[in-house]
């Protein structure tokens, strides 16, 4: 196995890793950041955020993380922009944080978008009542 995974990463990124070459992909010190950052594209392009995430941030590329960073907001994937904030060098505005509150709570992700909520320095919305509890007896 080692050795086509070692194939691998001196050949051009034609197909979406599996867990096992991504490893190996992740932590060899001789892998290019343009062959990084084109697996991070073709798990971009296959739906796979968080593969992608971790090609970009290990190339260093600013565009592929910029692009993972749109996605997250557009999303509400806030535990993406979470990554962003304190794996790389990428800032994650307070805007940024509400906006991804907004739509996660919009989406339905309640959980996501109470972190978002929390990093942007906000009370949730619901915090003083959960939909899935009976009102409290006054």
């Amino acid at each position: 196995m080692k050795r086509r995974v070692r194939k691998t990463l001196k050949t051009k990124a034609t197909k979406v890793p599996n867990c096992m070459e991504k490893r190996e992909l992740l932590n060899a010190k001789d892998v290019s950041p343009e062959v990084l950052t084109r697996y991070g594209d073709l798990c971009f392009e296959h739906g796979k955020l968080n593969d992608a995430f971790e090609f970009y941030a290990a190339a260093r590329d600013s565009e592929g993380l910029t692009k993972i960073k749109r996605v997250a907001i557009d999303e509400g994937l806030a535990y993406l922009l979470f990554w962003l904030g304190t794996r790389t060098d990428q800032p994650v505005s307070v805007e940024e944080w509400k906006e991804t509150a907004d739509r996660a709570q919009e989406l339905g992700k309640i959980t996501l978008a109470d972190l978002a909520h929390q990093k942007a320095g906000l009370a949730s919305p619901d915090a003083d009542s959960d939909p899935a509890l009976p009102p409290a007896n006054t």
